[in-house]
């Protein structure tokens, strides 16, 4: 009976890492702890077998984690802002774009964090599905207003004075600049410790009276009432628009 239910609970556990993000810490941990467990005892039974295979996916699992996003050769530390800014500049695609900006702030490069910044993204512009044809700020999916002097293109995308950045480098560094001001540690902390995406949206740094989700002007309310309403969906957030979208002639 104990072994029928461990099986159903390897299961369960195979399904979540499947579903969901899984850190790959929290893999290691469970591999090191199951081993300890089981080595040498169960070889050559079915339950012994369940154990091997989810240790396997959990490698899998792992090695899809870090394969996912692939960092620049060197050190954060020992490249230069110019070389980051290259390296921002290569961006494939839109959970690249997050990736990077993720890369940029020391933080673990996961689904579940850029899952996070999807769900944000969908808090300030709505889904790819629900704003099709809708403009949106250039290379800045998460509006922030902080100029980039470097960018002598950039434009105000409203009155607010969120930008439009001439280039996805430009909107990288500048949405990691904004994040690291100080007013934001609390988010940062949440998306490094891996803690539950309601409690980042209700975070405060230091001894703000304010959420920080508050002080960007996405509202802690607003974030909550998305992440609830999507995080066990398939996330569809609105496009990175990295180019003007031209009137039709």
């Amino acid at each position: 009976m104990k072994d029928k239910k461990l099986l159903e609970n390897i299961r369960v556990i195979k399904s979540l890492m499947i579903e969901t993000e899984t850190n790959e810490g929290i893999v290691s941990d469970l591999q090191d702890y199951l081993l300890d467990k089981v080595q040498g005892a169960l070889g050559g039974t079915d339950l012994g077998d369940a154990l091997d295979n989810l240790l396997d996916d959990a490698g899998s699992s792992v090695d899809k984690i870090k394969s996912a996003f692939l960092g620049p050769d060197k050190k954060q530390s020992e490249m230069s802002n110019d070389e980051k800014r290259k390296f921002y500049s290569t961006v494939k695609d839109d959970d690249d774009f997050y990736g990077k900006v993720l890369w940029g702030l020391n933080l673990p490069v996961t689904k579940n964090n850029i899952d996070f910044l999807k769900l944000w993204r969908i808090a300030e512009m709505g889904t790819e599905k629900t704003t099709k044809g809708k403009k949106s700020a250039l290379n800045n999916p998460l509006n922030t207003t902080q100029g980039s002097y470097l960018d002598n293109n950039q434009t105000n995308y409203n009155a607010v004075g969120v930008k439009n950045y001439s280039k996805p480098e430009y909107g990288i560094e500048s949405t990691i600049k904004t994040l690291k001001n100080g007013l934001y540690n609390c988010i940062l902390d949440g998306l490094r410790n891996q803690i539950p995406y309601e409690q980042i949206a209700d975070c405060k740094t230091g001894t703000s009276t304010k959420t920080a989700m508050d002080t960007w002007g996405t509202t802690s309310k607003h974030m909550k009432d998305v992440i609830r309403a999507h995080k066990n969906t398939l996330l569809d957030p609105k496009k990175i628009q990295r180019q003007p979208i031209l009137p039709k002639p």
